[in-house]
């Protein structure tokens, strides 16, 4: 599956992340204004759903699983936490984020790896094996 990302998470850039999913990429959106990314996932699988219902879209909900919101800076967990709430998935990493809480710098990736895989166990979710996760890309 090829990746894509989108920087704007705003209408024009809900509106290509629409395309792309249907057209079955892995589709990653990207804004600065936290509040745009915190409900941009929501509103993308929303309107899939909705094209959906009138018939314009079939599967909507594969397409949805399809959108991952990245959320940079101090954002990254707790966007990642709405992301995977919502369906979507989770990107996390240094190369977004050097922190891995409130003034706390993370060590490396693998801690936030790890407290991504805790986001996700405790949402009752199963977290991507290897194997998967190549296979999504």
């Amino acid at each position: 599956m090829s990746t894509v990302a989108i920087i704007g998470a705003g209408l024009i850039g809900r509106s290509w992340a629409h395309v792309f999913a249907r057209a079955g990429w892995l589709v990653q959106v990207w804004d600065p204004l936290e509040s745009q990314r915190a409900t941009a996932a929501e509103q993308i699988a929303r309107s899939l759903f909705e094209l959906e219902r009138h018939g314009l879209v079939k599967d909507a909900a594969v397409a949805a699983s399809n959108v991952s919101v990245l959320g940079a800076g101090r954002n990254q967990l707790p966007i990642a936490t709405q992301s995977v709430a919502l369906g979507g998935n989770v990107r996390v990493g240094r190369e977004d984020s050097l922190w891995i809480g409130a003034g706390k710098l993370a060590e490396s990736n693998a801690q936030q790896v790890r407290a991504a895989r805790q986001i996700i166990e405790g949402l009752g979710l199963q977290v991507a094996s290897s194997d998967e996760a190549r296979a999504m890309l």
